[in-house]
């Protein structure tokens, strides 16, 4: 199995689709969710939704069902070994 560690912009878009698809082709995914980032959303009925809202359920939308959720100093940690310490979710066992 490979691990793949995801960062980046917009957490509900371009991030959320990463680590899902990654999860579905059985890759050890963990995302790095302080070194990931998205802007408010406007809702169809004109509720504008702050950024920090919308990443967090990102992230709790992703918990335990496609990657592990990781700080910055536990991703550097892991990239250097396997940090037997951190507690995997679903599919990081």
């Amino acid at each position: 199995m490979q691990r793949l560690v995801v960062a980046g912009f917009f957490t509900n878009m371009c991030i959320a689709t990463t680590v899902r698809m990654a999860g579905n082709l059985g890759f050890d995914c963990y995302l790095v969710e302080d070194a990931c980032a998205c802007t408010n959303r406007v809702g169809p009925d004109c509720t504008d939704y702050d950024a920090e809202l919308i990443h967090a359920t990102s992230i709790a939308n992703l918990h335990g069902e496609f990657r592990t959720a990781l700080a910055c100093i536990d991703a550097m940690e892991l990239l250097n070994g396997d940090a037997p310490h951190l507690q995997r979710m679903q599919g990081n066992e």
